[in-house]
């Protein structure tokens, strides 16, 4: 049903526009002045706005100027009803992007002809900006076709035709000189598998599925840095929900966006960027001190690259998008998102999980197989890709002392392998179907305690490797090695120590790593608010009193002041004005508000 607000302080005017209009079936809100106006339309979200002009304190123009610079609300159409027919009335009302003005008195049939003219030229405008944002997706679809298709015709089919090309060659040489080859051959393919992996990660960032938000974010900032030169000051609180993937990839890509812009544009070597959970929103503040830009004279965030794009994502999950920037001071974003899961890691991997209990027939292939295998290290190979499974089986098995038992390709069978092979080494690919197998290492440790675990991936960052060692893998193998160097891992992590394929570099990683981590202690006390401290702090921010705080919560002017008290001290501030900057600093209230 087609929703209208009609904004009108006189009751029997209001109550008469309410009735034609409900008569014509449509959804009707009411403001008795402008600034619940203002406050309606944002919440409410009407398809058509109705505004009397002369209202006390906030007027019609003020209103209309207040909601077209809302991006939220810009769109609406907007039609005056006021006693005002001065020629000069209008021109001002239209001039200021009113589309409709009707004068009081006013005959019925001209109120819902407006609507049904403005809601007709809406349709048509939507209609338009969709036809147009179709053509430039497939615009965009295609460009991005061809740039992958660019890239792989490089990165894959070129260097794969110069591999076969080699083995070719390689089958008419005499033995002498078959191995130099063959030698050559593999640093080709060694080369071949690097360019593809960076090739997808320039994509797609797979950390996001694989290891979740924060390794993602850090390995994108720690990215950034070696670019650009620009440290990122990286503080966070809460970032052990499991985050649906629209939240993840909108966070990922606005920080993407955001840190281009500073390299571009901002003229510094470092930017603070904070990132928190706090009562089902996740929030994100991002501000450099560059040389910033007057917002007026670029009139919106229209004229900024790549940063409308970033508004809509976030205007998609039902965020809010708020910029503030003024030459030589800066730019500051901030940003919410509304969570939509309150699952966390923790609980996840807290989480009962199903006690495994050997079958008797799985028990008896369990001993026949040890009395088979005498000194022989059974070995069991947990990857989905087939081909690289049946490379890893060669190796193994051309190997004294080693026997492959068990096979699985999918996640659901990991465990399985576990349970009935009781395998001495497990070596696991890092994910499956884009998911990661991590969390699989305690369920099939606490079965099995001397299991051992080898992790065979392609990714060598040491946000990986920190991962497998906290989730309890024995070892980190890189699936671009030679057999000797996997074969020596497997031995490696079988006797009881660890292999890893690099020393791990960044001492601090694991710390930053913690979802509780802050680095700003403003986050840490923010976090030490009750629930009823931070909607204090919220009513502080917009103003309030502990007066009027005290009659719209209830409570009494000193319980008021209490909690007014308990939130300077937790916080380190002092006045009134402190608490409004801070509230402000940190996305609990708009300036605006």
């Amino acid at each position: 049903m087609t929703r209208i607000l009609v904004i009108e302080d006189t009751t029997a005017v209001r109550e008469g526009i309410v009735e034609t209009l409900e008569l014509n079936n449509y959804e009707v809100g009411t403001a008795s002045d402008g600034l619940e106006g203002i406050q309606v339309a944002r919440e409410y979200l009407p398809d058509v706005i109705i505004c009397d002009i002369m209202m006390p304190e906030v007027s019609g123009y003020d209103v209309l100027q207040e909601l077209r610079n809302d991006s939220k609300t810009a769109l609406i159409p907007f039609i005056f009803l006021t006693a005002k027919s001065e020629k000069v009335d209008v021109r001002r009302g239209m001039d200021m992007g009113a589309d409709d003005y009707l004068t009081k008195p006013f005959k019925e049939q001209h109120l819902l002809g407006a609507i049904k003219t403005r809601l007709e030229k809406r349709a048509i405008l939507e209609t338009q900006q969709l036809r147009s944002l179709s053509q430039k997706f497939v615009r965009m679809q295609e460009d991005e076709r061809r740039t992958l298709a660019r890239k792989f015709q490089e990165t894959v089919a070129q260097p794969l035709a110069g591999l076969k090309l080699s083995l070719h060659g390689a089958s008419r040489l005499d033995p002498q000189h078959l191995e130099t080859t063959l030698t050559e051959v593999q640093h080709l393919a060694d080369e071949i598998l690097a360019r593809v992996t960076h090739a997808v990660n320039d994509a797609w960032p797979v950390i996001l599925e694989e290891l979740g938000l924060l390794p993602a974010l850090l390995q994108q900032f720690e990215t950034f840095g070696h670019q650009t030169g620009i440290q990122v000051h990286f503080s966070h609180l809460g970032l052990d929900l499991v985050f649906v993937p629209e939240v993840k990839i909108t966070v990922y890509r606005m920080m993407e966006e955001l840190l281009s812009n500073v390299a571009r544009h901002a003229q510094v070597n470092e930017v603070q960027v904070s990132i928190w959970v706090e009562d089902q929103i996740v929030r994100v503040d991002v501000e450099d001190r560059g040389v910033g830009f007057d917002l007026d004279r670029t009139q919106s965030i229209q004229g900024i690259s790549g940063l409308v794009g970033v508004r809509e994502r976030v205007a998609m999950l039902g965020g809010e998008f708020e910029m503030m920037t003024e030459p030589q001071t800066g730019v500051r974003v901030m940003a919410r998102l509304p969570l939509t899961t309150t699952v966390t890691v923790e609980e996840t991997q807290l989480a009962p999980q199903p006690h495994i209990v050997p079958s008797t027939s799985a028990g008896r292939a369990h001993a026949q197989l040890r009395n088979h295998a005498a000194q022989s290290l059974v070995i069991s190979i947990a990857e989905e890709n087939r081909i690289i499974r049946e490379g890893l089986k060669r190796v193994f098995e051309g190997e004294a002392g080693f026997q492959v038992a068990g096979e699985a390709d999918r996640r659901e069978d990991v465990l399985r392998v576990v349970r009935d092979i009781h395998p001495n080494v497990l070596v696991l690919g890092i994910t499956m179907s884009g998911v990661s197998n991590l969390d699989l290492l305690q369920p099939a440790i606490r079965y099995l305690p001397e299991l051992r675990v080898l992790i065979f991936s392609n990714q060598s960052t040491d946000i990986y490797l920190y991962e497998a060692q906290r989730s309890g893998a024995s070892g980190y193998i890189l699936s671009s090695v030679d057999a000797d160097t996997l074969i020596e891992a497997v031995r490696v992590v079988a006797r009881g120590d660890s292999y890893w394929p690099v020393p791990m570099k960044d001492e601090s990683l694991m710390q930053r790593l913690n979802p509780h981590q802050s680095g700003n202690p403003q986050l840490e006390a923010l976090n030490s608010l009750s629930s009823r401290e931070r909607e204090i702090l919220i009513m502080i921010g917009r103003g309030g009193s502990s007066k009027q705080i005290a009659s719209a919560l209830s409570i009494s002017p000193r319980t008021a002041e209490t909690h007014r008290t308990n939130i300077t001290r937790k916080l380190g501030l002092r006045t009134q004005g402190d608490l409004i900057r801070y509230s402000i600093k940190h996305g609990l209230v708009t300036a605006d508000q």
